[in-house]
């Protein structure tokens, strides 16, 4: 130990491993995780994730809508699905 009894920073090293102190120099802490970070990224990787998942079936259910709504025109002769305007009763073809 040195002269009045506090550790100097060689004797430092010999109690706490290299690599075991934290960025301040101190021992680390009960409980602490230098992993928050990385935890951090990966969940909002995963958030994004399930975000892109989601708007690809969103997507997806409308491209077969219309698909089936197509082919169901085309079997039964149609140029068009007619739309009643509310505002002037006149009928319009629907636009996708």
């Amino acid at each position: 130990m040195g002269a009045a009894g506090a550790l100097t920073g060689g004797e430092n090293a010999l109690i706490y491993p290299m690599g075991s102190q934290s960025a301040f120099g101190r021992p680390p802490s009960i409980g602490e995780d230098r992993n928050v970070p990385q935890l951090i990224f990966f969940a909002v990787l995963g958030v994004a994730a399930y975000v892109g998942y989601r708007s690809f079936l969103r997507e997806a259910e409308r491209v077969t809508a219309k698909a089936r709504r197509t082919e169901a025109e085309q079997r039964a002769g149609a140029h068009g699905t007619l739309v009643k305007d509310p505002v002037t009763g006149e009928y319009h073809l629907t636009k996708d």
